[in-house]
């Protein structure tokens, strides 16, 4: 038996263990049920994970994939082939073009690049000819056709033939650039000569060039005065080798800095800076409120201490107050974002793992509004953790725990199996997220933070800290209400829905509520006063 690919080459299925071939020529001695049934369990665990695969993509709100597969196609199964002398039969196109018919399906063009195309791309081309004149690469008369002129004026009509088909571009071309022609018919690509510079203009440019840089460097470096050059001409060798030698170590130290924030105190001296807590804020508050106590450096703490150290490298003038708030705010500002995105990376990574059925139990608790939003992001910090952590592979994909079962072939009962898969999942992490959302501060803090960081912030932060989860939740509840649009009835597109992205029914039902697209719950009646 062997495996064909679409260029009719043999493949492994083997190796090729996500590829599904086009052809596959049985041998007389195999059986054609069981190949059949192979062919049909590989093209039904490639169609599911095609099919999963851009689900994810589309949920992620990707636009351009990283892994761009096409959908697999059921193979060509026979028994014998027969291979033909005869010559290939040739087909026209519209556009009077000749190409070899390859099989049912493509055709193979002769002149221009020869490419291969379907028979359902060729309504796509124009329907009418150029021309009729002969084509020597095809035999086909579709160039256009000479122009039937007096001498006068083929002379005074400037001709320029393609080098390839021979047709004229200067009727026949299109540009591509301010330089290069392209021919209409081939797609031969033809460059303009570029006219040499004379000498004039050469020595003008070169003299342009030469002000313009010595004009940078005179913006760039500093005014000397009478008495530096005297003080300079004073020092002796070794001092000048020394000043040399520091000046290649500090042009070292620059180099491996990546960008104008990441300095050598942070990266060498001042691993602690980031993140700040609250004794070190008050004092950033008072150094901004007072830009005098900067010099009473003995009376902060080492990280302050650093952080004005990161902040006098990039001052140009020391003494100035405003610019010193303007520079230190800037430092600490770089400092407090870190610390965000510290805190909520891993609420973050919970949100993106669309297959995770603990990020789908958390969704519907928060849409339907059955948790506190006040610890609600701590709460999914805790749990991104623990995603992280964990070494259960259907916490992280509910997918996982198929392995071992036997996945339907039909496309119903696949889809139904999955779905049911997927409730039976969040049904066994509910325990998981109630016993989450029973904990105390104090215990949450200790799970919300990083074990292995040594700043009390990120070890042990409090969960009133966190921010709101409107940020991540907002887009969420307008592609679903965006999505529900689509359906008239709101109720099966509910239904559909959910069984697509995971979330419960009534949490689609309340943001059909939310949007306006269902009626809201009846009011309860009220009494009559008497």
């Amino acid at each position: 038996m062997e495996y064909l690919n679409p260029f009719n080459e043999p493949i492994d299925p083997d190796s090729d263990y996500f590829t599904m071939p086009t052809r596959v020529i049985l041998d007389p001695q195999e059986d054609e049920t069981a190949v059949l049934e192979s062919l049909d369990k590989r093209y039904a665990r490639l169609i599911d994970e095609w099919a999963h695969q851009e689900l994810e993509s589309y949920q992620s709100r990707e636009t351009r994939y990283e892994h761009d597969h096409e959908q697999p196609t059921f193979p060509i199964v026979v028994r014998t082939i027969q291979r033909s002398t005869r010559p290939r039969p040739e087909v026209v196109l519209p556009d009077g073009r000749r190409a070899i018919l390859l099989d049912g399906q493509r055709v193979q063009i002769q002149c221009g690049i020869q490419e291969i195309l379907l028979l359902r791309d060729l309504q796509q081309i124009r329907r009418k000819p150029i021309g009729g004149r002969h084509c020597p690469s095809c035999g086909g008369k579709h160039l256009a056709d000479r122009p039937a002129s007096s001498a006068r004026e083929s002379h005074a009509r400037r001709i320029i033939p393609c080098k390839k088909c021979q047709s004229n571009l200067a009727s026949s071309s299109y540009w591509d650039g301010p330089d290069t022609l392209v021919c209409l018919h081939c797609g031969t690509r033809v460059a303009r000569p570029l006219s040499q510079l004379s000498h004039e203009e050469e020595a003008a440019n070169d003299s342009a060039i030469a002000q313009l840089l010595a004009i940078n460097d005179m913006a760039v470096t500093p005014e000397t005065t009478d008495d530096d050059d005297d003080a300079d001409a004073d020092l002796d060798l070794e001092q000048v080798e020394d000043n040399d030698s520091d000046t290649l170590t500090q042009s070292e130290d620059d180099a491996e800095i990546l960008s104008p924030f990441d300095d050598h105190y942070t990266v060498d001296h001042a691993p602690e800076t980031t993140p700040l807590d609250v004794t070190e804020l008050l004092e950033i508050q008072a150094l901004l409120d007072t830009p005098s106590e900067r010099w009473n450096a003995e009376r902060h703490s080492i990280v302050i201490q650093q952080l004005l150290a990161i902040t006098n490298t990039r001052l140009d003038n020391p003494q100035d107050d405003e610019l010193f708030q303007e520079v230190f705010r800037r430092v600490v500002a770089e400092e407090v974002g870190h610390l965000g995105d510290l805190l909520h990376d891993p609420a973050c990574q919970l949100f993106k793992a669309s297959c995770s059925p603990l990020r789908q139990e958390l969704l519907d608790r928060a849409i339907q509004q059955h948790d506190t939003p006040d610890t609600r992001m701590a709460i999914w910090a805790a749990v991104g953790r623990l995603l992280n952590d964990t070494n259960v592979q259907w916490l992280k994909d509910y997918r996982a725990a198929a392995r071992d079962a036997r996945i339907p072939s039909d496309r119903k009962a696949r889809a139904q199996f999955w779905k049911s898969l997927q409730q039976a999942k969040k049904h066994e992490v509910e325990p998981i997220i109630d016993w989450f959302l029973s904990l105390s501060k104090e215990d949450l803090a200790i799970l919300a933070g990083d074990p292995e960081s040594s700043h009390p912030f990120v070890h042990h932060p409090d969960p009133e800290v966190f921010q709101s989860t409107d940020t991540l939740l907002a887009p969420l509840i307008r592609f679903f209400a965006n999505e529900l649009q689509r359906f008239r009835q709101k109720q099966t597109g509910c239904t559909l829905l959910a069984s697509d992205y995971g979330i419960a029914e009534e949490s689609l039902r309340q943001i059909a509520i939310q949007s306006g697209q269902l009626p809201g719950p009846p009011a309860p009646p009220t009494q009559a006063v008497a």
